[in-house]
């Protein structure tokens, strides 16, 4: 009898021990199915738009149409967007462009949806666009609806990962730069808003309305514990070289480094400083070049210094 006592029961630790480990197979099926539909809702990951290292490029297919306007009618017939790139033999951006952005398969893949089409602003239909969709700075990328009116619009060069959103939005007709508009009117105190705002409205040339916005966040945040300042500031100094007029963004970018010198985005001004000497150091006078050409060479010699060599181009 006393055997029969002390042996264990194998029924009631099998009774006792099988729910447990159901629970924990369901919970670990659970987790892994959820971390699979959280790497699913969150599309491409960083490494794949911006090139990993399994990465295939193919260059996108452009339709051959000789003007706009064949381009606009077959886009009205086959109900497809258009996206036109507007480019130069002379410039390396365009080149660029072409080569890490649109032939990237996670701009691919949506260029496939458009009619893509190209035009050279050195021939005569490439000027008449020009005139047509007032273009001053190359290269310029126009996403049209088929009825040839704009959708979005997107100047320079810009990674997969920041020019994808463009081309996505304006293929569902879903124009970011509208809706971010509405979105800061019903929120207007919401600062991240504003600062999509402010860049979609650099992005589309809305230099003014970027400026104010800029402003307006340096005003919100002017100790920049949310750093919101800082990035208003930055973007003033962006807003400026876009259009040209380098030595005022300079202006702004040594208010930047007064104002803020532990910024986040610090290392993105001193890439937009030396871009702006370096498209100094050849203009003006031989006096002036002297100058800018001495400041470019030792802003990039402290900038490798500083940021291990990283001195990849702003634009």
């Amino acid at each position: 009898m006393a055997d029969q006592q002390t042996k264990p029961n194998n029924h009631n630790v099998f009774g006792t021990l099988f729910p447990l480990f159901l629970f924990a197979a369901f919970a670990v099926f659970i987790l892994v199915n959820n971390e699979r539909i959280g790497q699913m809702s969150k599309g491409p990951s960083r490494d794949e738009v911006d090139g990993g290292k399994h990465i295939k490029w193919q260059k996108p297919h452009y339709a051959k149409f000789r003007t706009f306007k064949e381009t606009v009618a077959a886009a009205k017939k086959a109900k497809r967007p258009i996206f036109f790139n507007l480019y130069a033999d002379w410039c390396h951006p365009c080149k660029k462009l072409e080569k890490q952005t649109f032939s990237h398969p996670s701009v691919r893949e949506l260029l496939d949806k458009y009619y893509a089409v190209k035009f050279n602003i050195d021939k005569a239909e490439g000027k008449a666009l020009v005139r047509r969709f007032r273009v001053n700075r190359f290269p310029t990328t126009l996403m049209l609806g088929p009825d040839g009116r704009e959708r979005e619009r997107v100047v320079g060069f810009y990674s997969p990962r920041f020019f994808r959103p463009a081309v996505l939005a304006a293929l569902t007709n879903k124009d970011l730069y509208t809706q971010l508009w509405w979105q800061h009117r019903k929120q207007p105190k919401n600062l991240t808003l504003q600062l999509k705002l402010a860049d979609r409205s650099l992005l589309r040339r809305k230099i003014k309305a970027a400026r104010k916005h800029y402003n307006a966040l340096m005003k919100a945040d002017p100790q920049d514990k949310q750093g919101f300042g800082s990035k208003g500031l930055f973007g003033l100094a962006k807003s400026y070289s876009r259009v040209g007029k380098y030595t005022q963004a300079l202006r702004y970018i040594e208010r930047f480094h007064k104002r803020y010198p532990k910024s986040k985005v610090r290392i993105d001004t001193y890439r937009l400083e030396l871009y702006c000497y370096g498209k100094l150091k050849d203009r003006g006078s031989r006096a002036s070049r002297r100058v800018y050409q001495k400041k470019y060479r030792a802003l990039k010699k402290q900038f490798k210094t500083r940021y291990n060599g990283r001195t990849t181009a702003f634009h």
